[in-house]
């Protein structure tokens, strides 16, 4: 083989290729479209990954089916799992619109596979709480409604990140909360099906806000609170209070434990600690088991108290056992890593909590469960894998495109500007994006560290600006909200004033202790918590804790179970040179990359907008220069879209002005040529209607060929003159002529104006077609025969001959098509409905009918109910095998006529009944009965002449010793 015949098989081996990336790339692209939208629910998951991890879990309850909720990825996810430990759901939150959540504090079974979430609403700089709601959700992750909701437009500090409700439970069709203030509690039921909320009590409590860590609701009317200083307080709704002493742990089996110290507190009172105290209950539910499940946070562990203990007014005094600890989990096999549990949640076996990686179970009984992953369910694995699958092919499907665009589509006759657009667009949006991108990104770099170095001198500054010999004055748990302790929270907050100013309204600060190498909380802005909240943030030996204990300020971005923190911890310092405490002060790491995203998205939008004014700049200029050619262009167009007069009109001294008045002179020559066109073919359409090139698919007479042909469901009509013959012959041939013009100008338009079309004249007669309608034929005909009654006033006045027309109307298939030889062609209608049309028009003069209408006519109106009609019987016309049944159409006939005809209508009606029946001699006295009257004696001889006729066939064949053929009924005229 030559090299040139090589050359030419790559070239169209090429071609080819070429040719098929465009239609294969574009259905990929649009199956691809079809995956990602299958697998957009599942878009962000790993469809390799079979277990969902849980992400630092916060909270943890269980509901009456055995199905575990759990919030975790720093309030902003909640899972659902079954009892078998597989995905029923999953909700990400994070977002603050209507009918979402932000960050959800906890949740809450609810009734028929429901659950509730309360739901904080930060500001932008996720320090203030907007609102907070309870939101209902179906296990299935749908939104359903927001039962309750509170707005904050104040900024207090208790109001940082936290609100008022409290412990919210769903019993007997109620929410039932708290709502705890800075004056006091109320207690708060809300109708889960009506809006109606109403508060059930009042309790008297200065800074209960302050002072309340959890509250939860014994019975209808008794109520538990845990306080910040250690303190367990039973109340009630009528606003009594009693305090409980805390005896120490027992064993399951009653025995007392010695490992644990127990207190020696015997009466009603508040206990007192210096240091740490015997335990420091934090969190607690009443589990389905009727047991108290409280946290204890210096012990790490859970403990139950029987709430039966709680029952009996005159007892003060409570006992625990500890059901989850170190020790159990050790004896049982799991880690005994010394994890802090600092929410407890509801089960109906008992309780959950969660800790850094997971969920631990348990009852009273110290049966234990535990969770670190659910399985997730192999659908949601296949639509993350259609998604991704979607999204690959996809990318690679455009990419396919924009390579054949470039390659291809460039090398084809295009317009310059679509060229622009093709080079100029990418490369801008692709610009764009790179420079933005890395101007962001050094921006917000630049932003961050700017607020790390603010961070850091504020830690540093206000940190030596606390006395902290005012710590030594808080020895205990009772010193809680003491006035030393006050003094160095409002230091705090007046050092950063408020956060009422746009610099430091993101921020928050905390205190925290090192006591025995153990970290713990010592005062939040928000009040949160007390003076002993233990962390394990210490344990490691690169903690920022750690170095700000031994005199550094440094600096940390973390993520953990409450948020995403961006903070600097340092020393504080008393009179002697001694750390008495480390201050945090930080921010909302995620409200500050949602900012930045934000920014992010908002810098998009207005650089796609100048990039966008850049383009159109562009455009115009283009446009611009390239004016005069569109003119032209512009110019051939009008000229291919049939405005062969135009003529345009150049302003430059040029060739392209000498282009354009050779243009012109095309134009006009154009023009005339075609105008010569238009006149032959209009004289061509009196010959060939154009409804048969309209139905033939045919846009002239240019493209009509033999054989074209389609088959239409038609109404078809034909009329002609009665007695034409005895009037043409007393006429010479110019009367004639100039008499059936006048007769077909006249009859003509009212056949169009019905949308209907004439198919062809002959001689007197008339074959029209409908379309559209059967009504459109009936309507036609009655109006012909209205406009004829006018017609024939005239004449008669003139003292010339009236004329009177038939006309007979069928609804059938049929063909239209071109019939002929190459040299001479027509267009005509082949159809065996059209026969019966023409049949009927003559029977219609038998019958003494001006229309006669077939059933399938009248079956196809919608308007027949509205015509004067008569039943003429079932007619079998000759050369059809199948009858009909016909009626007389008596609109648009004089008045005497109608009048006649209707007041024997029933006589006719009898008379035809009683001929299909073979009632022939009451057949015949009813028709010789309405034969008296004119207008109706040719339908009767009709029927009597085919009575008679019955009568001799029945002779004939007795003569003939035949049995006569059984009657039918039917009506069979004699015709030509």
């Amino acid at each position: 083989m030559s090299s040139r015949s090589t050359d030419n098989h790559k070239r169209t081996w090429i071609q080819k290729l070429g040719r098929s990336i465009l239609p294969v790339a574009s259905g990929v692209l649009g199956v691809s479209l079809i995956l990602i939208l299958a697998g957009f629910a599942e878009r962000d998951r790993n469809p390799f990954q079979s277990h969902a991890v849980l992400d630092f879990p916060q909270f943890a309850v269980e509901d009456d089916q055995n199905r575990t909720i759990v919030i975790d990825t720093s309030l902003r996810r909640i899972l659902v799992a079954d009892q078998e430990g597989e995905l029923i759901s999953e909700i990400r939150g994070g977002d603050r619109r209507e009918g979402r959540f932000f960050y959800a504090d906890l949740v809450l079974p609810g009734e028929e596979d429901s659950f509730f979430i309360l739901n904080y609403v930060l500001d932008d700089k996720g320090t203030f709480i907007q609102r907070e709601e309870i939101l209902e959700y179906g296990v299935n992750g749908d939104f359903r409604r927001i039962l309750y909701q509170r707005r904050y437009d104040e900024k207090k500090a208790e109001y940082i990140q936290r609100g008022e409700i409290f412990s919210p439970r769903i019993q007997r069709g109620y929410l039932y909360f708290f709502l705890v203030q800075d004056t006091g509690i109320q207690f708060i039921r809300k109708s889960l099906e009506r809006e109606t909320t109403e508060i059930l009590g009042e309790s008297y409590f200065p800074d209960a806000n302050a002072y309340v860590a959890d509250i939860e609701w014994v019975d209808g009317e008794n109520y538990i609170i845990l306080d910040k200083r250690g303190h367990m307080i039973l109340g009630d709704i009528y606003s009594e209070m009693s305090r409980v002493d805390i005896a120490g742990p027992v064993r399951a089996d009653d025995e007392e434990d010695e490992s644990f110290p127990s207190s020696q507190n015997s009466g009603a009172g508040y206990f007192y600690d210096p240091g740490l105290p015997d335990e420091y209950f934090w969190d607690m539910t009443i589990g389905g088991d009727d047991w108290l499940y409280v946290s204890d946070l210096v012990n790490r562990r859970i403990a139950a108290i029987p709430l039966i203990s709680f029952l009996n007014s005159s007892n003060f005094t409570v006992e625990y056992r500890s059901v989850l600890d170190r020790e159990l989990l050790s004896r049982k096999g799991y880690s005994d890593e010394p994890f802090i549990y600092y929410r407890v949640g509801y089960s109906p076996n008992g309780f959950l909590t969660t800790y850094d990686y997971g969920v631990y179970g348990g009852d009273a009984n110290s049966r234990i469960t535990h969770s670190e992953k659910y399985h997730i369910p192999p659908m949601w694995r296949v639509r993350a894998f259609l998604w991704w699958t979607g999204l690959i092919a996809g990318g690679l499907a455009l990419a396919a495109l924009v390579v054949h665009t470039y390659i291809y589509i460039l090398k084809r006759r295009i317009s310059l500007v679509f060229k622009q657009l093709l080079i100029i667009v990418p490369l801008m949006a692709g610009g764009i994006f790179l420079i933005s991108t890395i101007l962001l990104s050094s921006f917000i770099d630049s932003y961050e560290q700017n607020n790390i170095d603010t961070i850091l001198a504020l830690t540093q500054t206000i940190g030596q600006s606390v006395d902290g010999d005012l710590f030594h004055e808080i020895r205990g748990m009772d010193d809680y909200m003491n006035a030393e302790y006050q003094q160095i929270r409002n230091d705090l907050r007046q050092a950063l004033n408020y956060n009422l100013d746009s610099w430091n309204e993101g921020l928050y600060f905390a205190l925290y202790q090192v006591v025995d190498e153990n970290l713990y909380g010592f005062m939040y802005l928000n009040n949160r918590i007390g003076l002993r909240h233990p962390f394990n943030w210490y344990e490691d030996p690169q903690s920022v804790y750690r170095k700000a204990n031994e005199g550094d300020v440094v600096f940390e971005q973390v993520q953990d179970i409450s948020g995403n923190w961006l903070y600097g911890v340092g020393p504080i310092y008393d009179s002697s040179n001694q750390v008495v405490a480390l201050l945090e002060i930080g921010s909302d790491l995620y409200s500050f990359n949602e900012n930045a995203r934000e920014l992010y998205s908002r810098t998009m939008m207005v650089m796609t907008l100048i990039a966008a004014l850049i383009v159109v700049f562009i455009m115009i200029m283009t446009v611009m220069i390239l004016r005069s050619l569109r003119i032209l262009r512009n110019g051939v167009e009008r000229i291919a879209e049939g405005d062969w007069d135009y003529q345009i009109r150049l302003t430059s001294n040029d060739e392209v002005s000498d282009l354009g008045k050779r243009f012109n002179f095309m134009s006009r020559s154009i023009n005339t040529y075609l105008q010569q066109i238009e006149n032959m073919n209009e004289s061509y359409r009196r010959f060939f209607p154009d409804q048969f090139l309209k139905y033939l698919d045919l846009s002239d007479l240019t493209e009509v060929k033999l054989g074209d042909q389609v088959q239409k469901t038609m109404t078809i009509m034909f009329s002609d003159i009665r007695r034409f013959t005895a009037i043409s012959e007393s006429m010479s041939p110019d009367e004639n002529f100039n008499f059936l013009n006048a007769y077909l100008s006249m009859v003509g338009p009212v056949i169009r104006e019905r949308r209907g079309f004439i198919d062809k004249y002959i001689g007197d007669a008339i074959m029209a077609l409908f379309p559209d309608s059967a009504d459109d034929a009936v309507q036609a005909a009655v109006a012909m025969i209205t406009r004829l009654n006018g017609y024939n006033r005239e004449q008669r006045e003139q003292g010339q001959p009236e004329i009177r027309v038939g006309a007979g109307i069928h609804t059938g298939d049929l063909m239209l098509g071109i019939l002929g030889d190459e040299n001479r062609m027509q267009g005509t209608v082949i159809s065996d409905s059209v026969n019966l049309a023409a049949r009927l028009e003559t029977l219609s003069k038998q019958m003494g009918a001006s229309i006669i209408v077939s059933s399938d006519a009248l079956e196809a109106m919608s308007t027949a109910d509205e015509y004067l009609k008569r039943y003429m019987g079932r007619i079998q016309v000759v050369g059809r095998q199948q009858a009909r049944s016909v009626y007389e159409i008596l609109n648009g006939l004089p008045e005497e006529e109608i009048e006649a005809k209707l007041r024997n209508k029933q006589i006719l009606n009898d008379g035809v009944a009683a001929f299909e029946a073979g009632n022939m001699q009451t057949a015949y006295d009813l028709f010789m009965t309405i034969r008296e009257d004119p207008f109706n004696r040719a339908i009767a001889d009709l029927f009597i002449s085919c009575i008679d006729r019955y009568h001799i066939e029945r002779e004939e064949a007795r003569k003939r010793g035949r049995e006569p053929e059984p009657w039918d009924g039917i009506l069979r005229p004699q015709q030509k």
